[in-house]
């Protein structure tokens, strides 16, 4: 709450200054675009967030909140891959979002080729260690919630994966200015989300949200690279 109130009272005290010096008309122009862009990223990853809250509400009226806690559980394990894909990602976002401005798709694609693949290699590595239910595992002992339904954690993992490994031809989309384009998708796969939890979760239980990451997750893939061929290869008229 403080560091809100903070942030707030200084983007105000700047703005508040830009305003006075005439010679920043120029700056305060690009700001506001600058603002009306982050406002769709920001609107894209918040619909996200609210799908991925409701699906748990979900979960927990149809099935129970152990299911979510178990899901819970595996979430929190299958979050190594995330980590480890986000400190690549560092590295190979400017590069991905220069080839888009600049319609570069050779450049664009050698670098989302080291992103899934390393994504691809990690993650079948981790689930070897700690997907199974192994019996010499100390995870196991620990945290028996992550193993309380046989497959969810692996399947979390996997489901991990190949939500992360969107994040680099998101990361395209943003540097080619497509941001409502982007708007647009996230809110099309966070209802694509919201139905597959409600129609089978009774059926399936923890497991429907893997399930239902996973195909959001290929659906993403789908759209982002239908939306990603107009940057590279534009329409002619």
């Amino acid at each position: 709450g403080a560091l809100a109130v903070a942030n707030a009272v200084s983007l105000t005290l700047a703005l508040g200054l830009a305003r006075v010096d005439r010679s920043a008309e120029r700056r305060m122009v690009e700001l506001r675009r600058l603002l009306r862009f982050g406002g769709w990223l920001l609107y894209a990853y918040g619909v996200e967030r609210v799908a991925a809250f409701c699906s748990l509400l979900i979960l927990a009226r149809v099935v129970g909140i152990e299911a979510v806690g178990e899901f819970e559980a595996a979430r929190i394990f299958s979050q190594p891959v995330m980590v480890l894909a986000m400190g690549l990602l560092a590295a190979l976002r400017p590069r991905a979002m220069r080839a888009a401005q600049q319609r570069d798709e050779r450049a664009a694609r050698h670098a989302s080729k080291i992103f899934v693949g390393a994504v691809a290699v990690v993650t079948v590595g981790y689930v070897v260690a700690v997907g199974p239910n192994w019996s010499w595992s100390p995870i196991v002992r620990l945290f028996p919630a992550a193993y309380a339904e046989e497959g969810l954690l692996a399947a979390m993992i996997v489901a991990t994966a190949a939500t992360t490994t969107t994040l680099i031809f998101r990361s395209e989309l943003v540097g080619a200015r497509r941001e409502h384009a982007f708007a647009a998708l996230s809110t099309v796969m966070s209802v694509l989300q919201l139905v597959i939890v409600g129609a089978l979760a009774s059926a399936l239980g923890a497991m429907v949200l893997p399930l239902a990451i996973g195909v959001k997750a290929i659906a993403s893939h789908i759209g982002l690279r239908r939306l990603l061929s107009s940057v590279y290869r534009p329409a002619t008229t």
